[in-house]
């Protein structure tokens, strides 16, 4: 690998003999198809220094997007394990010729069967695509080709063949096939009802589910896709702020996340995310090992309908190199209702939910903790914070906010542990009042910067 005591010999040149298998193999293919500049990270980043990571981390949309092939060795396991792992079968077991000889309205002839469950099976549950990196990789190359277990396998944004079957297989057998990606950002602009911050939803959701070595990367590794949704925006005249993973613009949405499934194994569920300092507790990315969801973030009619019920004062954060990058923290601060709430004495649950019912008034408390309970420990005294209100048909609709944790370190200083949404019926007030969660009466002093009266208060989060 490249490093600052490596540099000087590497610029002489490299012996390919030294090189691990994968690298080696990955010559072997540029050399096949006449290309003569081969990227690879470990070769082109210096491993041991940290500045020049963050540099040219943060120029990585670039590198991806104007490559002419991404060599994805999908099923290495390590960079010993080579490309070609096994000879190719002459007959695949997974794609079998048929000769029919049926009568009706499906002609007779030769066809061409294949499972599925075939491209998830070779690439999405591959151990390369378990990886968090990758994520920005097959988002941001115009064209992937993936050396599978049994397979060598094309993918790009209008096609997916396999070796077996050349012309293309079926749009469900991958489901990427027919979605336009940020590389390709005048399809995009032309697709109908499309939403860059909706979009950005999905990546996320997407990249969480992966693994990363190192919690610190959990910005970097996502930074090529923040690039891209940058320039999109600016494509359609849309300037706007990137805060450690959500977007200025469309922050009373973006602060509505919860995580689940968390945690892959035992040993590290659903941690805070360790860094030079500490990634703002506001963001997905503060969480390590956990999934990120996005309740109702993909319903387009219900996003239309959102009433923001906090007002944004300040949104900042403190990156240590590029604005898509790594941060040191950051601060938020709302203006907005704020309550105390009464946590079950049991909250060791990561999800639970209070009904209430009387006649003609319904509604449904649902909290959703960041953190395991054996990971963040109990909370005293949380608070709620409304983010927005969302009406529907029928007097029925929903308030969705986030749960607070002073830091008892400043007044009306706060962490993010959770969020809160209430369903309710016909009359809002009469949930908040008989389900007895919450308490509008006047907070301490401490709890907050500033009164505004009728339980509205200006806070910060860290």
């Amino acid at each position: 690998m490249l490093t600052q005591d490596s540099l000087a010999s590497f610029l002489k040149g490299i012996d390919h003999c030294s090189l691990p298998r994968t690298f080696r193999d990955a010559v072997q293919v540029v050399q096949t198809f006449d290309i003569n500049f081969l990227w690879i990270d470990a070769l082109c980043i210096l491993q041991d220094s940290r500045e020049d990571w963050l540099t040219e981390s943060a120029s990585m949309a670039d590198v991806y997007a104007n490559s002419f092939l991404n060599i994805s060795a999908t099923v290495a396991v390590d960079s010993q394990s080579g490309l070609f792992q096994t000879p190719r079968r002459q007959v695949p077991e997974d794609v079998i010729d048929i000769l029919t000889s049926w009568t009706g309205d499906l002609a007779a002839g030769q066809y061409v069967c294949y499972g599925m469950e075939l491209f998830k099976s070779e690439v999405d549950r591959s151990p390369l695509c378990q990886r968090a990196w990758v994520v920005q990789e097959r988002e941001m190359a115009p064209h992937v080709l993936h050396f599978t277990k049994n397979h060598l396998i094309w993918e790009c944004s209008c096609s997916a063949a396999i070796d077996a079957l050349p012309v293309g297989l079926n749009s469900q057998v991958n489901s990427k096939r027919d979605q336009a990606r940020l590389y390709d950002m005048p399809s995009l602009n032309q697709s109908a009802g499309f939403s860059p911050y909706q979009y950005w939803a999905s990546l996320v959701r997407q990249y969480a589910a992966g693994q990363l070595t190192h919690s610190s990367d959990k910005l970097a590794a996502i930074s090529a896709l923040a690039q891209s949704i940058m320039r999109l925006l600016r494509s359609k005249g849309c300037e706007d702020t990137y805060l450690a993973g959500l977007w200025k613009s469309d922050l009373v949405i973006g602060l509505l996340w919860c995580t689940t499934n968390i945690g892959p194994s035992a040993s590290a569920e659903g941690v805070r995310v360790s860094s030079e300092a500490s990634l703002p507790s506001w963001s997905w990315a503060s969480i390590y090992d956990a999934q990120i969801w996005y309740p109702n973030q993909e319903n387009v009619d219900e996003v239309a309908q959102t009433n923001p019920s906090v007002t944004i004062i300040e949104a900042r954060t403190f990156p240590l190199a590029s604005e898509f990058g790594t941060v040191s923290g950051g601060i938020l601060r709302l203006k907005g209702t704020l309550c105390k709430i009464s946590v079950p004495r049991d909250d060791s649950l990561k999800h639970w939910i209070i009904n209430g019912s009387a006649p003609l008034k319904r509604y449904e408390i649902r909290v959703m903790w960041d953190l395991r309970y054996d990971v963040r420990g109990p909370i005293d005294d949380p608070v709620f914070m409304s983010i927005r209100r969302n009406v529907s048909g029928m007097l029925q609709g929903r308030v969705e906010g986030i749960l607070l944790s002073r830091t008892h370190k400043h007044e009306g200083q706060y962490t993010r542990v959770g969020r809160l949404d209430l369903r309710f019926g016909e009359d809002y007030k009469f949930a908040v009042d008989d389900g007895k969660i919450w308490s509008s009466m006047n907070m301490p002093v401490e709890y907050y910067e500033q009164n505004h009266g009728d339980s509205e208060y200006t806070i910060f989060i860290i």
